[in-house]
């Protein structure tokens, strides 16, 4: 797919969706995502158990997570924190993930 074709891909009803990066901003986003869509799978550099008892599951790297969704959102704070989950044999990278930035 090229990515001037990307906002014509119809997306499943029920999207498997993931979240790396549980920090100030992405805990809340996460806690909404999970509320609003009843399951979501999650990553960040400390598990957050409050998530996981609220339902999420816990990947231990990125390419795990990625390897259970259709779309990952990623919320990290700046470019070596994004490299980390990118490069490496259990990066996003790794498990095929098709990249879309905004």
């Amino acid at each position: 797919m090229r990515i001037d074709d990307a906002s014509s891909t119809p997306w499943p009803a029920r999207a498997r969706l993931g979240v790396i990066g549980l920090g100030s901003m992405g805990e809340p986003m996460a806690g909404h995502l999970l509320a609003a869509h009843g399951a979501l799978v999650i990553h960040s550099r400390g598990r957050r158990e409050s998530l996981i008892e609220a339902g999420a599951i816990w990947a231990d790297t990125p390419r795990e997570l990625a390897e259970q969704v259709d779309a990952v959102l990623v919320m990290l704070p700046d470019l070596p924190q994004l490299a980390s989950m990118l490069e490496g044999p259990d990066s996003l990278l790794a498990a095929g993930t098709e990249l879309r930035c905004s």
